[in-house]
C-alpha cells in the first residue's frame, strides 16, 4: 500500500524507514523457497521526505556495486502512487474475477472497470498533494499490458491459497482517503464491498 512506509516511520522512527517499490512478481512456494512468478522488475526507493541525502545514496552505491536493478527516487511517493495505480486496480481485479493478467485483460468490461478504478486512484493521489504526471494512467495502462498473461496478482494468490489479503491497504485505503477529501470512489467502493 501507499502508507506502509509512514506507519513503520511512526513506529521505527522516520530517519530509520526508506519507502520503496518493487516490480518484481515472486511467490513463496515455502521456507525459504522463492519462485519467481514472470514479472523481473526493480527496487525504486527513495527518503521519505524527498530528496536524495546521503543515506540514499550510499544505498544506491552499495546497490550499484551488487550490480542491481535499482533507482533512487527523489520523490519517492510519486512510483509509490504509480505502482498503487496497478495494484489496487488491475492487481484487485484479478483477485475479484481470481483471473491471471492474460485474462483479465481479454474482456474488454474488466478493462474498463480497471480504467475507472485508476482514474478514482489517480483522482484521490492528485487531492492527497502527489504531483502524478499528467499521462499516469496511460502510463500505468501500457506498464499493466506489459505484465506477462500468466502473472496473477499477489492478491488473487493470497485468496487462491487462502491467505489474508491487502484489501484495506489497497481498494480501502483509496475509499477512506477519497471521503477525507470529498472524492468520490464508487467503482473502488463496489471493488472493496465485494472483496470483502
Amino acid at each position: 500500500g501507499i502508507e506502509t512506509g509512514a506507519r513503520l516511520a511512526r513506529a521505527a522512527g522516520g530517519a530509520t524507514v526508506l519507502g520503496g517499490v518493487v516490480y518484481r512478481a515472486a511467490y513463496v512456494v515455502a521456507p525459504g523457497i522463492i519462485e519467481e512468478g514472470g514479472l523481473r522488475g526493480r527496487l525504486i526507493f527513495g527518503d521519505l521526505g524527498g530528496g536524495i541525502g546521503p543515506r540514499v545514496a550510499g544505498l544506491q552505491r552499495a546497490f550499484d556495486a551488487a550490480g542491481l536493478a535499482t533507482e533512487a527516487h527523489p520523490a519517492i511517493g510519486v512510483p509509490l502512487w504509480l505502482k498503487f495505480l496497478i495494484i489496487a486496480s488491475a492487481g484487485s481485479v484479478g483477485g475479484l474475477t481470481r483471473l491471471a493478467y492474460g485474462g483479465v485483460r481479454a474482456c474488454p468490461e474488466t478493462m474498463a472497470l480497471i480504467r475507472g478504478l485508476m482514474g478514482e486512484i489517480d483522482a484521490v493521489g492528485r487531492a492527497c498533494g502527489i504531483p502524478l504526471p499528467p499521462d499516469a494512467i496511460a502510463r500505468q495502462l501500457a506498464a499493466f499490458a506489459a505484465i506477462d498473461d500468466r502473472v496473477r496478482s499477489s492478491l488473487a494468490t493470497d485468496l487462491a491459497r487462502g491467505k489474508p489479503i491487502e484489501l484495506d491497504a489497497f481498494n480501502g485505503t483509496v475509499v477512506r482517503l477519497g471521503r477525507e477529501r470529498a472524492i468520490p470512489t464508487p467503482l473502488n467502493f463496489a471493488v472493496y464491498a465485494a472483496l470483502k
